[in-house]
C-alpha cells in the first residue's frame, strides 16, 4: 500500500515546493520594491492651518516631506502682481484650478515643497528683504535657498535678477481644500 501512494506523494511534494517557491519569489519582489522605490507609496494627509496668521508661514510635513504653508495678507497679494514682472514664470504643468499669479488654489494660502536640489537643505521663509535682492525690486516676504542663495517670491517663483537661469519655482504639491483652512494633501 505504501508503494501505491509514492507517486501521489511525490506529486504533492512537488506542488507544495512549487507553490512555496512562488510565494517566496512574490514576497521578495514586494520587499525589494518597497525597499528601493523612490519614496514608496504616497499617502494623503489632512492639514489644518487655521492657526497661521496673515503674513506668516508654517513648515509642516506631508508624506515625509517638508511643506511650507503661507497665509498671505491682502498687502502681500497685491505685491504678487508687482512681483510678476521680476520673476520667472512656472514652466511645470500646474495643478488644475491654480491661480497662475499666486500659484495656489486659494490666493491667500500658498502651499510649496520646502526641499531643494541639495539633500537635507530646506528653503527658508523670510519676511525681511534679502541682501542679494536689488533695492528697487518689490518684496513683501518670500523664500531663500540657503545653499545656493536663490530668492523666491511669496508664490515660490524665482527672482530673475537674484537667481541663476536654471532655478526652478518651488513645487506645488497635489492638494485640495476640504474647508477654508483645512486641506487634504495627496497623490491623486
Amino acid at each position: 500500500m505504501a508503494n501505491a501512494d509514492a507517486p501521489r506523494r511525490r506529486r504533492l511534494r512537488g506542488a507544495v515546493a512549487v507553490l512555496g517557491g512562488m510565494g517566496g519569489i512574490l514576497f521578495t519582489a514586494v520587499f525589494l520594491y518597497g525597499l528601493f522605490s523612490p519614496a514608496g507609496p504616497r499617502s494623503s494627509s489632512i492639514v489644518d492651518f487655521g492657526g497661521i496668521a496673515a503674513g506668516e508661514a508654517q513648515l509642516l510635513g506631508w508624506s515625509g516631506r517638508p511643506v511650507w504653508v503661507v497665509h498671505r495678507s491682502p498687502r502681500q497679494l497685491e505685491a504678487l502682481a508687482l512681483t510678476s514682472g521680476h520673476v520667472r514664470a512656472a514652466t511645470d504643468k500646474p495643478q488644475p484650478g491654480l491661480h497662475p499669479q499666486a500659484r495656489s488654489l486659494l490666493p491667500q494660502y500658498g502651499i510649496y515643497l520646502a526641499e531643494t536640489e541639495s539633500p537635507g537643505i530646506l528653503v527658508q521663509f523670510v519676511a525681511e528683504r534679502p541682501r542679494r535682492l536689488a533695492p528697487g525690486l518689490p518684496w513683501q516676504g518670500g523664500f531663500i535657498n540657503p545653499d545656493s542663495g536663490e530668492v523666491f517670491d511669496l508664490a515660490g517663483r524665482p527672482y530673475r535678477a537674484a537667481t541663476p537661469p536654471a532655478a526652478a519655482p518651488l513645487t506645488v504639491p497635489p492638494h485640495r481644500y476640504l474647508a477654508r483652512e483645512l486641506v487634504e494633501m495627496g497623490s491623486w
